[in-house]
């Protein structure tokens, strides 16, 4: 199914680089260091999204970890009000831009002893599936996880730090 998406996205983006290039080339007194760096940047970052969405991943999980952070102790303490009969939490576009995904929702679940669970969602699939970024300090979900990802059948599930999974369901 990459094969079909590829001939497009290959397409569009050398047309892009070439109008960019072209403009720069042809604008040659107004060019500035900006559109030179701008284009530079626009082919590498086209270029590695070509070959794998995982670093674009991991860029993600460093630049936006204190904000997620954050959310999980503003959760804990009460400061962020949720329903706790909805599985899904929208979170305020203006304060968090896209930390989450797919309409910046996050899914929280507490248990009795106000340990959380909170998901930021990395894709929220088309139909069943998702992948998502997993905090929970509950020690029987951190049991259940951690068999999860020494389980065989799914790829990239992992720990990333303390309390922290990267998950596909």
């Amino acid at each position: 199914m990459s094969f079909v998406f590829i001939l497009p996205y290959l397409f569009i983006g050398l047309i892009l680089s070439s109008y960019l290039l072209y403009s720069i080339i042809a604008k040659k007194g107004i060019t500035t260091k900006f559109h030179i760096t701008a284009l530079i940047f626009g082919v590498c970052l086209g270029t590695i999204s070509l070959f794998s969405e995982d670093y674009f991943e991991k860029i993600d999980w460093h630049f936006r970890k204190g904000q997620r952070e954050e959310i999980i102790s503003r959760i804990k303490s009460g400061s962020i009000i949720y329903d706790a009969n909805k599985s899904v939490h929208h979170l305020d576009e203006f304060k968090y831009a896209l930390i989450s995904n797919g309409g910046n929702d996050i899914s929280i679940s507490t248990n009795e002893k106000n340990q959380v669970m909170v998901e930021f969602f990395i894709n929220r699939g088309f139909l069943s599936h998702y992948s998502a970024f997993v905090y929970t300090d509950d020690p029987n979900e951190i049991k259940r996880l951690e068999k999860e990802i020494q389980s065989s059948y799914k790829e990239n599930n992992f720990k990333i730090t303390k309390n922290w999974y990267r998950l596909n369901y």
